[in-house]
């Protein structure tokens, strides 16, 4: 069923989000100075790591979670759940109708389908990254659901980030951009979907 595809891909990439911090985490020790260990959180059956300040950064264009339609804002929706349930500090970049038990940044009014007054959704999602930009330092790891757009931006950036791919990845259009951020770290949602691009660095 969908809610149990959902709990999976959920499972799956709370893993892999606590693996790639734990990875990085002596670096950013040196750089940054100020990531604290609290109390231990369960993380999965066999291991624990410290407390961790995540972001989600969701498309504005459904609230989190959706109405109605929105199953990539339903996988925010779940995964940021989750993360709080296991005792993270979870902060969610989306729209202003979204509702999180974490801390909500809104980088629009509402979602941007339902709002009828939006001329130009570019605008509303460059000003969301302007924000996770502006936030980024705060962070122990910066989880994009946005597509591709903050590639040039976030590439190389101290704070690690993954992005979650939930759309197709057969479209030629793509084969030029994957080349050039075939080291940017990137998770999909099947095994299937990572066949047209089987160099890209798939952390899960």
């Amino acid at each position: 069923s969908p809610r149990t595809f959902a709990r999976q891909l959920v499972h799956r990439v709370c893993s892999r989000l606590v693996g790639i911090v734990l990875a990085t985490r002596p670096n950013r020790e040196r750089v940054r100075g100020e990531f604290q260990t609290a109390r231990p959180v369960t993380t999965s059956e066999n291991s624990t790591v410290g407390k961790m300040k995540i972001a989600q950064v969701s498309p504005l264009a459904e609230p989190v979670p959706p109405i109605g339609y929105g199953g990539t804002e339903r996988i925010v929706a779940y995964l940021s759940d989750e993360l709080i349930r296991r005792g993270h500090a979870v902060t969610l970049f989306a729209s202003g109708d979204s509702k999180t038990s974490g801390r909500l940044i809104a980088g629009s009014e509402r979602a941007l389908r339902l709002d009828s007054s939006i001329v130009d959704p570019q605008a509303h999602e460059t000003f969301q990254l302007a924000q996770v930009l502006q936030e980024a330092d705060t962070f122990d790891i910066i989880h994009f659901h946005t597509g591709y757009s903050h590639f040039p931006i976030f590439r190389g950036h101290k704070t690690p980030g993954v992005t979650t791919f939930h759309g197709r990845l057969d479209i030629p259009d793509l084969k030029e951009l994957f080349s050039e951020f075939a080291d940017v770290p990137v998770v999909s949602i099947s095994n299937s979907q990572r066949q047209p691009i089987p160099k890209m660095n798939w952390q899960g």
